[in-house]
């Protein structure tokens, strides 16, 4: 578990622990795992991933951008603790790599700065941010691509629900093979994107190549595989 600060100027806006295996959203909106109350940061606007000891920063859409070595970012980028970090004007940065001749302060006197509500500022005005985002691409469907094995059927598309996969004709993706479970595993969907769990079986499940022992994020072109059978996540 490692501390992280979120610095604006040279003041301390919040700060948070993450652990491995977990993926904190960074935003101003109530939902964040990470709160910054100003009117700069949009609601969901970045995530910070900790995943077999590399952290990954990735921009979730906002609208004044998230930076690494000062240049914006969209997917998930993996990054180092020396690395330049920036969400919108506030700076991301390891408790441990701050410079010890550097003053850093309590944010009580910066509260002015902070503004809720529904609009986002950006740099040349203040916009509408469910607007904007209406005019964006939807994105698209998550599909279940089955590589290798027996199940059916061969491509599953996802629309945002969540499904089950084993030997029982109840499931979405039928299994086939010895000591498979009648629901093997679940994928469920929630705010931060597809969790996939193993619920039962004589067989495990797992997820390129690691055991799957608690739900995990699922990444595009992950894959699950239980027995001969692989599963594409995309």
């Amino acid at each position: 578990m490692e501390e992280w600060l979120i610095i604006f100027k040279d003041r301390i806006v919040a700060s948070f622990t993450i652990s491995e295996g977990q993926c904190l959203v960074i935003g101003r909106g109530r939902e964040a795992d990470v709160l910054i109350p100003n009117s700069s940061v949009s609601r969901r606007h970045s995530s910070l991933e900790l995943k077999d000891g590399q952290y990954y920063l990735a921009d979730l859409r906002s609208m004044n951008g998230t930076k690494v070595n000062r240049r914006k970012i969209r997917s998930a980028t993996p990054i180092s603790k020396s690395d330049q970090l920036s969400i919108g004007k506030f700076i991301l940065k390891p408790a441990k790599e701050l410079d010890a001749a550097v003053e850093i302060k309590p944010a009580a006197s910066v509260a002015k700065d902070y503004e809720d509500g529904n609009m986002t500022r950006y740099v040349s005005g203040i916009y509408n941010e469910t607007d904007l985002r209406r005019k964006k691409t939807p994105q698209k469907d998550r599909e279940l691509t089955v590589l290798a094995g027996h199940a059916t059927p061969a491509r599953l598309v996802l629309k945002g629900k969540g499904i089950k996969a084993g030997t029982d004709r109840s499931c979405d993706l039928l299994l086939s093979g010895f000591f498979m479970g009648k629901i093997q595993f679940a994928i469920y969907s929630r705010k931060e994107g597809y969790f996939v769990a193993h619920i039962a079986g004589l067989r495990k499940t797992w997820v390129n190549g690691k055991r799957l022992t608690k739900a995990r994020l699922l990444k595009a072109l992950d894959v699950i595989q239980v027995g001969r059978i692989k599963i594409r996540f995309t």
